[in-house]
C-alpha cells in the first residue's frame, strides 16, 4: 500500500489492497457514490482517498458480507 501523506491512499488498487477487496469492488463503490466523501483529490489520473473518511463512509453504509 502506498501512502502519499498521512492517511492518504493513492489509487483504487492501493485502496483495494488496504481494504482486502477487489479493484472492481472499489470501482463499484465509487460509482455508487459510497466513496464520494472520501475522495480528497486527484494526481493526474490517480484518485486520492482519505483512509479515515473511507472507513467512516463504510461504517455509515451497511455493506453486505462478501461472498467467496
Amino acid at each position: 500500500m502506498q501512502l502519499v501523506r498521512g492517511n492518504i491512499v493513492r489509487g483504487n488498487k492501493d485502496l483495494a489492497k488496504h481494504l482486502q477487496v477487489s479493484v472492481r469492488t472499489i470501482g463499484r463503490w465509487k460509482s455508487d457514490g459510497l466513496l464520494s466523501e472520501a475522495i480528497v483529490g486527484q494526481m493526474h489520473r490517480v484518485i486520492l482517498y482519505d483512509l479515515d473518511k473511507v472507513l467512516k463512509c463504510m461504517n455509515h453504509y451497511c455493506l453486505p458480507a462478501s461472498k467467496n
